[in-house]
């Protein structure tokens, strides 16, 4: 425990400003800064409200969201050792396993809005009643995931699955969802941590766990000395033992000496009534905007999935090339939460309303800029993927969509992180419904076969979409009603 919060604490330090101002109100700044023990008090430093203080938050959650993605790369890389029919189920079934639990992770990560804004107003003594209350759900959300277990061979049928893959799909997922209470400890305990304006310690545990994961999946998948090899039963389990992993090097940091000393986190308490309730309105909109999000992409896969062989690489290329800038972009909008949240709780809008307009900004600036590069740069993109001439004339248009795609998807995901900071998790998640359902499913019917522009047609449904969901979105943060809100649980006992 000590070594993973040390480690943490030595990248922090080496990153932090070493001219803080007098009136840091530093009891936070000490806790984000050194290993020292403090009382934890307020949150107001000489960088906050700036661009210093959203990129420097912003900067380990990049490398952890870069180190997740790198799991998902080796373990591709892998299982293409082992069979092209192994390396798709494996791909497909990871897709599948966490639209499974989709809901109730993104559920969880309501810990960050509660813990940012009590660490905010001061209230360290409420932080652990928010993971108590995690604790206590989440043996209800993994039985409801396992409940889909036995539908899963009709799932994955239903889905269009090969009958030669179908049967590794099978046995990775079904191994897959053992694990899911390891998935749904890291969210919490993340979350827990990101409230606090601690991104370091959560990289370093991601980074240890992935480590474990590709070590692990090499042994099992190959085999070793006497261990067999096991294929994608061995890519699942390795999967699981990374996740275990990473929930004991949380467990070790929230029940350690230091966390104890300064939250009482040893004390587990059954939540009230009262504290299930509002766990469950602020956090479940959270998981049904995921899983709204996540049904939508999954249809438009789906779809897809029935154009000829060059169009279906060429979607596949785009959304590999699009998905590394989007990993910077959600770092930012969950330091939009944090920072929000933290703000709000210390009664301090000013600074709340400053640090979202600069998480707004920077966000969507560099998702602009992105999508600039990838439209000049839309022939050498898909040349260095495909050679293929016909996958390259599909994927420039594909590429072109998605570059106008980029600022418009930073804006709804940045001002959704600046909503759930506040706790307005609501209208985000009707907005993503309706639009949803009333723009996105009917476009790629209207654009892509009505109109018989394919693929092509459906990525223009896409782009209309994430401009309908962004435009509303910005309309909500501009009445600023979430500047109103804030922590609003009763006392702790």
């Amino acid at each position: 425990m000590l070594s993973i919060e040390r480690v943490a604490a030595s990248l922090r330090r080496a990153t932090a400003n070493g001219s803080r101002a007098k009136n840091h109100m530093s009891d936070h700044s000490k806790l984000q800064g050194s290993t020292g023990d403090a009382d934890v008090g307020g949150v107001v430093t000489a960088r906050s409200g700036t661009a210093r203080e959203v990129l420097s938050l912003s900067a380990p959650m990049v490398m952890a969201f870069i180190s997740f993605s790198m799991m998902g790369v080796v373990d591709t890389i892998i299982m293409g050792r082992v069979g092209t029919v192994e390396q798709g189920a494996v791909s497909f079934g990871s897709f599948l396993a966490w639209v499974l639990a989709v809901v109730f992770t993104a559920t969880l990560t309501v810990v960050n809005t509660f813990v940012a804004q009590d660490f905010g107003a001061g209230l360290t003594h409420r932080l652990r009643v928010h993971v108590n209350t995690a604790f206590a759900v989440i043996p209800v959300f993994a039985l409801a995931v396992w409940a889909t277990i036995p539908a899963l061979p009709w799932l994955i049928g239903a889905m269009g699955s090969d009958a030669e893959v179908s049967p590794h799909v099978l046995t990775y997922v079904r191994i897959r969802l053992i694990g899911v209470p390891f998935i749904f400890i890291v969210f919490t305990m993340t979350s827990y941590l990101r409230g606090q304006g601690d991104m370091w310690t959560p990289m370093v545990a991601t980074i240890a766990a992935n480590v474990v994961n590709a070590a692990a999946a090499i042994v099992l998948v190959f085999g070793w000395g006497v261990i067999p090899p096991l294929g994608v039963r061995g890519a699942a389990i390795g999967t699981l033992i990374g996740g275990l992993t990473e929930s004991l090097i949380y467990f070790a940091v929230y029940f350690g000496a230091r966390h104890h000393r300064l939250y009482q986190t040893r004390l587990i308490e059954a939540p009230t009534r009262t504290q299930l309730y509002r766990f469950a309105a602020v956090g479940l909109p959270i998981g049904f905007a995921w899983g709204f999000e996540n049904l939508a992409w999954l249809l438009f896969c789906v779809y897809a999935s029935t154009q000829d062989p060059f169009a279906l690489a060429a979607n596949m290329i785009v959304f590999q090339i699009i998905q590394f800038s989007f990993l910077p972009a959600a770092a930012v909008s969950i330091v939009g939460t944090t920072l929000v949240g933290q703000y709000l709780g210390a009664r301090r809008k000013d600074l709340a309303r400053r640090s979202a307009r600069i998480t707004v900004l920077v966000g969507v600036g560099y998702m602009a800029a992105v999508g600039l590069i990838f439209g000049l740069a839309r022939h050498p993109l898909m040349s260095a993927f495909n050679p293929d001439l016909r996958v390259a004339d599909i994927g420039v248009r594909l590429v072109v969509i998605a570059a106008l795609f980029q600022p418009f998807d930073a804006l709804g995901l940045m001002v959704a992180g600046v909503l759930r900071g506040a706790g307005d998790t609501r209208y985000p998640m009707i907005v993503m419904a309706i639009s949803g359902a009333f723009v996105f499913m009917p476009g790629i019917w209207l654009f892509g076969e009505k109109m018989g522009m394919g693929v092509v047609g459906a990525w223009i449904a896409a782009l209309v979409h994430v401009i309908t969901y962004a435009g509303f979105q910005f309309a909500r943060y501009r009445r600023g009603v979430w500047l109103t809100m804030g922590p609003t649980e009763p006392e702790v006992r």
